[in-house]
């Protein structure tokens, strides 16, 4: 019967030693993520490769592992081609101010969406969406398509 026990127990130590371990990973790329985003270093370096890393190495079964997965997942999003400059013009002479205006502010968005990581990836996604639908009723307003 004390066979059994101590069997248990062993299992257990093991499982805690896991649990502790995929703790002490993601506490690691965190930090390294945390210090690479406040140096501006842009999702696409070579330098965020260790963080990904270490977020593989987070066992699946751990608690760690659902926020290891979601920080992976926004690594390697932002790690995607970032959308191409909205209502880009040909011709900039033949913009007006307020287009010339709203087109730059839709360039901020994007250059800050390829970069944005969590929760401010949909802020920034949103007010680009908003920001290029009000480019679209400049864009028809100077130019109407009808009959």
């Amino acid at each position: 019967m004390r066979w059994w026990w101590l069997c248990g127990v062993a299992l257990l130590a093991c499982d805690d030693k896991e649990k502790v371990q995929a703790a002490e990973h993601l506490a690691k790329a965190k930090a390294q993520y945390r210090a690479l985003v406040d140096a501006k270093v842009p999702p696409s370096s070579p330098k965020f490769d260790p963080v990904l890393q270490e977020l593989k190495a987070v066992g699946e079964n751990t608690p760690s592992s659902k926020d290891a997965r979601t920080l992976e997942h926004a690594v390697l999003q932002a790690r995607q081609r970032p959308p191409p400059p909205p209502l880009a013009h040909p011709e900039d002479d033949a913009m007006t101010e307020q287009e010339r205006a709203l087109s730059e502010t839709c360039v901020q968005y994007a250059k800050a969406l390829g970069t944005a990581d969590g929760g401010m990836r949909a802020v920034l996604e949103a007010a680009l969406k908003d920001c290029k639908a009000k480019g679209r009723a400049l864009e028809e307003e100077a130019h109407p398509h009808g009959p």
